[in-house]
């Protein structure tokens, strides 16, 4: 996860990349695909939505 950094051209704090890291970790048996794609949808949405960004994910990149 931490190429998603380069491969977006976007800056992170260490804390933000800790819990996207750790969002996907939990979510692992939920989601639609573990891929880069998926990464990097949910670090999208983290920083178009800094404050709501795991609910988004939660309906947007996990199964039902």
């Amino acid at each position: 996860l931490e190429v998603l950094v380069e491969v977006e051209e976007k800056i992170f704090s260490d804390e933000i990349k800790t819990e996207i890291i750790d969002y996907i970790g939990s979510k692992k048996d939920s989601l639609r695909e573990i891929s880069l794609r998926t990464a990097i949808k949910v670090a999208d949405l983290a920083d178009s939505f800094p404050k709501k960004w795991k609910s988004i994910a939660d309906v947007t990149v996990c199964k039902n």
